[in-house]
Parts: structure tokens; C-alpha cells; sequence
């Protein structure tokens, strides 16, 4: 009999717990990260033409050496989670491939922002680190006509002179989920 009464009341706890009301459990939101990663996005300049070069002549524009850093995003404009916002640069890229300066874009404007400071000051950093091949301007010579054709067989390199060149890049800053982001025009995503 007791086996039966304990059986029981078993079997009425377990049917009581299984009409009672579910309560979730309050879950704790993630934490909010210190910062968060940014991209960018290079912008053409439709009213700057390109070097000017003859039939013997080619520009060879610069190329990112490696992986181009991506800018940090403020740890300050996410602890006040700020407001989404946009910083453009203009990078001219020095004879050696490293950035020589920046300068505010005139094509991508950046906007107001209580943390515009501190945005650029990400962008600017990140800039900085990155490195090209050296635009070049190369000058090419005619080689023999062993064929007889009338038409030059080969060419060969005469000159190669490094220049300098500029691109305009936009870095966006944003935070979703509470992680800071910055995207750009360039993202291939």
C-alpha cells in the first residue's frame, strides 16, 4: 500500500508540473565587445584623368602588398553607441608603396558625428599600415622585325619610373547586434 501511495503521488506531481505554466528562464544579453572590426571600400575619381602615355608607354596603377588592415572601431563611440557614420579619406600612395598622406576625401564626405574624431582617427591608423607595389610608368621599346612583317617581333622595357598616386577610400562605421562594424565601398561581401 505504501509503494501505491508513493506511486501516487508521484504520478499527481508529475501531471501537476506538466500543467502548470512554463516560465522562461531570463537569459543574460552577450556582452557588448570593447571593439569590433571595420572595412572599406576604394571610390574612383571620374574627373581626375590618368597619366597621359604614348603607344610606347604604359601605367602600371599600384597593387595592396598582403592583406589591408581594417580599422578598429572606436571603443569610446561604442560604449556611447554611437550613431551610424561615414569617414572618407583620399591616400596617396608614395614612390616606396607605403602611404605618404592623407587627406579628406572630396568625393566621399565624411559625416558629423559627436565621435568624427575618433572615427578618422581609426580610419587614419589603419591607412597607414597598408602598403602597395609603387605605381609606375613604363616605357616600352620596339624590339627587331626578324619576321620581315613590317611589324615589331617583341618589346623590351626602356624606363620605369615610380610615381605617385591617390585613392579615395570610405570606411563606414555601425553598430549592430552591439558589436561595432564598419563597412565599405569596397567590400566584396
Amino acid at each position: 500500500m505504501r509503494v501505491v501511495l508513493l506511486l501516487a503521488i508521484g504520478m499527481a506531481g508529475c501531471a501537476h508540473k506538466t500543467r502548470a505554466p512554463q516560465t522562461p528562464v531570463p537569459q543574460e544579453p552577450p556582452a557588448v565587445p570593447s571593439s569590433g572590426l571595420t572595412d572599406f571600400t576604394f571610390i574612383a575619381d571620374p574627373s581626375v584623368a590618368p597619366p597621359k602615355v604614348t603607344d610606347h608607354q604604359e601605367l602600371i596603377a599600384p597593387n595592396p602588398i598582403g592583406k589591408l588592415v581594417s580599422a578598429i572601431y572606436p571603443p569610446e563611440a561604442l560604449a556611447a553607441g554611437a550613431a551610424p557614420a561615414s569617414v572618407g579619406l583620399r591616400i596617396v600612395i608614395g614612390e616606396d608603396g607605403f602611404v605618404a598622406d592623407v587627406h579628406d576625401s572630396p568625393l566621399a564626405p565624411s559625416s558629423p558625428s559627436p565621435f568624427a574624431v575618433a572615427f578618422r582617427e581609426a580610419a587614419e591608423i589603419a591607412v597607414k599600415r597598408w602598403r602597395f607595389t609603387p605605381g609606375e610608368i613604363v616605357q616600352y621599346e620596339d624590339g627587331q622585325d626578324v619576321d620581315d612583317d613590317g611589324v615589331p617581333d617583341s618589346k623590351s622595357l626602356a624606363r620605369s619610373d615610380r610615381i605617385r598616386v591617390f585613392y579615395d577610400v570610405r570606411f563606414d562605421f555601425e553598430i549592430a547586434a552591439g558589436e561595432g562594424r564598419v563597412r565599405s565601398s569596397a567590400d566584396p561581401r
